[in-house]
């Protein structure tokens, strides 16, 4: 996937990081191997990962099979853009993939860690619920503008929480804390913090997108 036609709006912390390991990940690629096909491995480890975090239920060995997992998805996601551009492999149908393919990695792992027995069903659901609706946001921007926005606690900022809880997990009792008769985990815990920015980021975000078209109306109003 290529954003060179997109105005790609992140200045998160991790971004040296993220393009660090696409410019690492990029001698390791083979060079029979293609840019979507690096975008579906990235997929693929988000929705096994899914599975892992379910799995963990029943053994803890599970939280580190998901951790791993979790990374090789982070780290193909920041890669797939350096094969398409050092390869000229740039598409829209990798755009789509890439997109789509981050979705079914979030709702997997949303799944999976909802119906885990560490944590609590409505705490993980609303939690992913809004992750995905953010997601909406971001596809309505790219169409609407060509502008790519991420939140000040992106993509690449959950993946980094995730391992490190999941690593954590086998550690910490369970349940961490009782809060008002309620048994909470460290995911849970860790869900539960992301609930009142994914809120506050999607009304945001919602509004600059409505101001935006506005304002791009009156100027085209203006200009006939």
């Amino acid at each position: 996937m290529t954003n060179t036609d997109l105005i790609k709006e992140d200045d998160g912390p991790l971004v040296p990081l993220e393009q660090w390991m696409g410019r690492a990940a990029l001698p390791l690629v083979p060079r029979a191997m293609t840019a979507n096909q690096v975008t579906a491995l990235s997929g693929l480890a988000g929705m096994l990962a899914g599975g892992a975090f379910y799995l963990a239920s029943f053994r803890d060995a599970w939280f580190f099979a998901g951790a791993l997992l979790v990374l090789l998805q982070w780290w193909a996601d920041n890669t797939d853009g350096q094969v398409a551009r050092a390869r000229h492999q740039a598409s829209p149908a990798g755009r789509f993939l890439d997109l789509f393919l981050d979705c079914c990695s979030f709702t997997a792992l949303g799944i999976g860690l909802a119906f885990a027995t560490y944590t609590r069903f409505p705490i993980v659901a609303v939690a992913t619920m809004l992750c995905l609706l953010q997601y909406v946001l971001t596809v309505l921007w790219i169409a609407l503008t060509r502008v790519w926005p991420f939140p000040a606690f992106g993509p690449g900022e959950s993946s980094l929480t995730l391992i490190l809880v999941a690593l954590a997990m086998p550690l910490v009792p369970r349940p961490l804390v009782t809060v008002a008769g309620v048994p909470l985990s460290l995911v849970d815990l860790g869900f539960a913090a992301t609930i009142p920015g994914s809120l506050i980021a999607i009304v945001t975000s919602a509004w600059r997108l409505y101001r935006h078209l506005r304002l791009e109306a009156a100027r085209e109003a203006a200009a006939l």
